[in-house]
């Protein structure tokens, strides 16, 4: 038989299809394989918070989801702002607004749907959503790092509290690995220097190089490349691409 022949049955009893592969996941053998998380004892207390933040120049924050602005508090935080709840709602299908957030992935559906504005009415949460804002899946401190000390900053800091670490740049990781819940974000989008070299010869290849930032996007490149006459292959269109640009 078939193991596709089985298929309909396991999706007609998915609880009992995968039940026992969720049972017999044993607990980590040694404390130490695991990571803290809010809530621990080994969880860094406020001081230690900001001492990160003065490592990396303030520009450790506090993430709170856009979306809370439609909501009354945010983890015991007022929140509630008519007029950033109806920004919010505007732009939560906008991929270039998403990824200049902290720590939101680009498919909502990876923070579990956590603090949605109601896109219908732009303002209040959606109908069935809970009355407060919940953390979900998302984390609670991201660097907005923007040179490469602001990473060995929070590597380093990670590394000495048994800290998850999740890197964001755009969010957009149709696996949902930019986001998960205890985790230090180190968000790398503000990284944007790009540089173009004179010709050089590089693992076979002679010929201009450009050198690009961490949180660098391809649309940023095009137009930089194009205003020398140059052509660039990369794996991403800009929104909207100047005519004079499009020759065949």
């Amino acid at each position: 038989m078939k193991w596709t022949s089985l298929l309909p049955a396991l999706l007609a009893l998915p609880s009992l299809a995968f039940q026992p592969l969720l049972q017999s996941r044993a607990p980590p053998s040694k404390p130490d394989q695991c990571k803290c998380h809010p809530g621990d004892a080994c969880w860094p207390t406020p001081s230690q918070w900001s001492s990160l933040n003065q490592t990396v120049s303030g520009r450790l924050v506090l993430a709170i989801p856009p979306g809370a602005a439609c909501y009354p508090s945010f983890n015991g935080l007022p929140t509630f702002d008519a007029a950033k709840c109806a920004d919010a709602a505007a732009n939560w299908f906008n991929p270039n607004w998403m990824a200049d957030q902290a720590t939101l992935p680009m498919t909502p559906v990876w923070s579990n749907n956590t603090c949605e504005p109601n896109t219908a009415t732009g303002s209040g949460p959606p109908a069935g959503c809970p009355a407060t804002c919940l953390e979900g899946f998302l984390s609670a401190y991201a660097i907005l790092a923007t040179k490469a000390s602001d990473i060995v900053a929070g590597v380093n800091f990670a590394r000495k509290y048994n800290l998850r670490i999740i890197i964001r740049n755009t969010g957009h990781c149709f696996m949902g690995r930019s986001v998960g819940w205890g985790a230090l974000v180190i968000n790398t989008h503000r990284m944007k220097g790009i540089k173009f070299d004179g010709k050089k010869t590089s693992d076979g290849h002679t010929g201009g190089t450009v050198t690009i930032g961490a949180g660098v996007q391809f649309s940023d490149v095009y137009p930089e490349a194009w205003s020398r006459g140059l052509d660039i292959l990369g794996g991403e269109c800009p929104v909207s691409i100047p005519t004079t640009y499009l020759t065949f």
